[in-house]
C-alpha cells in the first residue's frame, strides 16, 4: 500500500524542476512554510494580503500539474523555492494546488502520501462553518500511521489568524473530514448536510458538494487528482444545488463512501467499482467550470480532443458541451 502511494502520479510528477526540490527539508511544517511562500491563493489571499491578479496570468489557477506549477514559480523568480517570493512572483493557485506540490515533493523524498478532497472547520474552529477544502495524509514511520496535515495552514497564517489547539501537521479528527466520511455522517439528511455547506446553509447544496468531492476524492486516489472545478458522471446528471435522490445512485455513493474511508484503503477493490460504473469513473472528456476561466473540456488521458468529440455519437455530445 505505502509503495503505491510514494509513486509520482501525472499530476504530481514534476518533471524536469524535480532538482529544485532536492535541498528541501523532510519536515512537513517547514514544507508547508516555504509552499505558502511560493502559491497566492486566487481568492482569499488577493483578498487578505492586497494582492493583484494581472488578468493575463488568471490561467495559473488551471495549471493542474506539479510541472506546470513549477515552471510558472521558476518563470516568475528563477531563486530557490527556499527563497520566500513576493506577491507577483507566486503562483496564482488553491489550497488543492498546494497540495499537489506537497505531494510531489514527498514522493520524490520517498515518503507514502495521497491528496483528500473534503471539508475543514474556518480557522479550525470546531464552532464554524465547514467549508471544502483539500489535505494531504502522509505515512509516518515513526508512529506507523497516516498522518493528515493542511498544505496551507503555515506557521505565519497560524499567528496571523490566531489560530490556536492545532497542529497542522497532524490534524484530530475533529477537524477535518474527507468527502467519504462526510457522506456516511449525513446519511442522505438533507438537513444534516446544511452543516457541508458553507456559508449558504442549503442542504441540498450541501449534498451536492459532499457528492462531488467523493468522486474527485477517490478519483485522486487511484492516481489522477482533479480539479476542484472538474466534474463527470452523477456529477452532471442533475444542476447543481439539486440533491442526488435517485436510489441507484445513492446506492453507489453509499457503497464508494465505504470503500474510500477505509483505513486500509483497497485500491484494487476501489478500482473495480469505480471502472463498473460509467458515472463514477473518468470518462473521455470532463467538464471544468473554471472560476476564472470559464467552462472548458479536459482529456485525461492527454487526447486530441477534437478526436474524442469527433468519436462520440451525436446524440452523446450533449453530456460534453461547454455552456
Amino acid at each position: 500500500m505505502n509503495k503505491y502511494f510514494k509513486q509520482q502520479t501525472s499530476v504530481t510528477d514534476p518533471d524536469r524542476w524535480s532538482t529544485y526540490f532536492d535541498e528541501l527539508p523532510n519536515d512537513i511544517m517547514s514544507l508547508i512554510g516555504i509552499l505558502d511562500n511560493q502559491i497566492a491563493h486566487y481568492k482569499v489571499d488577493i483578498l487578505d494580503k492586497g494582492i493583484s491578479l494581472p488578468p493575463e496570468r488568471s490561467h495559473e489557477v488551471d495549471s493542474r500539474y506539479a510541472k506546470n506549477m513549477l515552471r510558472a514559480i521558476v518563470t516568475h523568480s528563477e531563486d530557490s523555492l527556499l527563497t520566500s517570493k513576493l506577491g507577483a512572483q507566486r503562483l496564482f493557485g488553491t489550497c488543492r494546488d498546494g497540495g499537489v506540490l506537497l505531494c510531489s515533493i514527498l514522493r520524490h523524498k520517498g515518503i507514502a502520501c495521497r491528496l483528500r478532497y473534503g471539508f475543514t472547520h474556518f480557522g479550525m474552529d470546531t464552532t464554524k462553518p465547514l467549508l471544502d477544502h483539500i489535505f494531504v495524509q502522509y505515512w509516518c514511520d515513526v508512529t506507523s500511521r497516516w498522518k493528515t496535515c493542511d498544505p496551507r495552514l503555515s506557521e505565519e497564517k497560524m499567528q496571523r489568524f490566531n489560530i490556536r489547539g492545532c497542529d497542522p501537521t497532524d490534524l484530530a479528527d475533529e477537524q477535518f473530514y474527507t468527502a467519504g466520511q462526510a457522506w456516511l455522517k449525513v446519511n442522505h439528511d438533507i438537513k444534516a448536510a446544511r452543516a457541508f455547506s458553507g456559508l449558504r446553509l442549503d442542504g441540498a447544496i450541501g449534498l451536492c458538494l459532499i457528492r462531488n468531492l467523493m468522486m474527485q476524492d477517490v478519483s485522486s486516489l487511484l492516481g489522477r487528482e482533479p480539479l476542484m472545478w472538474d466534474a463527470w458522471g452523477y456529477a452532471l446528471r442533475e444542476r447543481f444545488g439539486q440533491a442526488p435522490s435517485e436510489p441507484f445512485e445513492l446506492s453507489q455513493l453509499d457503497k464508494l463512501a465505504k470503500l474510500c474511508t477505509s483505513y486500509d484503503i483497497d485500491i484494487q477493490a476501489l478500482e473495480r467499482f469505480v471502472y463498473e460504473d460509467v458515472n463514477l469513473r473518468l470518462p473521455q472528456l470532463i467538464r471544468c467550470s473554471s472560476p476564472l476561466n470559464g467552462d472548458y473540456l479536459y482529456a485525461p488521458n492527454n487526447k486530441c480532443i477534437d478526436e474524442i468529440i469527433a468519436g462520440i455519437p451525436e446524440e452523446g455530445r450533449c453530456h460534453y458541451a461547454i455552456a
